[in-house]
């Protein structure tokens, strides 16, 4: 892990010297950002479009379960 970490802030180093600049950001703050964007219809078909690829792509239980109490934290 530490390793892919160091590859990345070389890359990130490399392109940063030829003139390109790079953000980069974890999952979690990008949702958090997005569902913000979204506004409340959009947070709600967000959820609502979740719940159906875990049903379309026949997801384990265990997600759709995580998903389910998730919900219910909510």
């Amino acid at each position: 892990m530490q390793g892919e970490k160091n590859q990345i802030n070389e890359l990130i180093n490399k392109e940063f010297v030829s003139g390109q600049n790079i953000y980069l950001t974890d999952l979690v703050s990008l949702g958090r950002a997005s569902l913000a964007l979204l506004g409340e219809r959009g947070r709600k078909d967000f959820l609502r479009e979740v719940g159906n690829h875990l049903e379309a792509y026949k997801s384990d239980i265990g997600h759709r379960r995580a998903w389910a109490a998730l919900l219910a934290s909510i």
